[in-house]
């Protein structure tokens, strides 16, 4: 954890409010002669504290989950300061940590039916499959990757955000399975259309990357049915 500062409840050099989830926010900071960042804060409650002195509280792991991901060549926002605390923000301050912003529209905005034409969807869709052919080629999995924490930018390139939840897997079927089964998670539950092309290049490019395929993992893949 970096240091302890002050501040006030809105960061310096607030533009807006990305996201708030109770006392947890996330702002769009702009200050003169340095980049635009995006600013997390989750509010230091005794139990965060305690996580913060044994290393284990969600912006470390996110901090350092982001770090190893960049090693690796993975899209993912640079963290340029913390996690640390800020006191004098809210009863008992907040945790603040500071990521690159990436102009963007989150992967579940730009699928949803009507938004991309079926080429672009196929391209956006491919590109999901080979995030995840990516992390499960280092060994990982992404117990959260959902459509709303992969982003879009300008360029059509995928960036992971929240990566949280990023763990270690040995089975490289497993984590391809599980995370192209997370991914639907959030169409069926508000519910939204993905076009079908899109699944289709997401499955097709991220089980082709698998270097043997298990005869379990293949009956799951086929019997997986893209939403209509």
């Amino acid at each position: 954890m970096d240091g302890v500062t002050a501040a006030s409840e809105t960061p310096r050099g607030a533009v807006s409010c990305l996201k708030r989830d109770g006392d947890r926010s996330v702002w769009l900071v702009e200050r003169s002669g340095v980049p635009a960042r995006t600013v997390k804060r989750w509010p230091l409650t005794p139990a965060l504290a305690f996580k913060l002195a044994v290393g284990r509280s969600q912006p470390q792991r996110q901090a350092r989950a982001t770090r190893m991901l960049r090693r690796f060549g993975l899209a993912v926002p640079e963290v340029l300061a913390g996690p640390r605390v800020v006191r004098g923000a809210g009863p008992g301050g907040f945790v603040a940590l500071e990521l690159a912003f990436v102009p963007r529209q989150t992967m579940l905005d730009r699928l949803r039916a009507g938004d991309a034409d079926s080429r672009a969807a196929r391209r956006l869709g491919a590109a999901c499959g080979e995030l995840i052919a990516s992390l499960a080629a280092h060994g990982l999995l992404n117990r959260d990757l959902k459509l709303s924490n992969l982003i879009v930018d300008e360029h059509e390139r995928v960036w992971m955000i929240d990566p949280v939840g990023v763990r270690r897997c040995v089975d490289r079927s497993t984590a391809v399975f599980r995370m192209l089964e997370r991914l639907g998670v959030e169409p069926a539950s508000i519910p939204c259309v993905v076009p079908r092309s899109a699944v289709i290049a997401a499955v097709r490019r991220a089980w082709r990357s698998l270097p043997r395929r298990p005869a379990q993992a293949a009956h799951r893949l086929r019997s997986t049915r893209p939403p209509h």
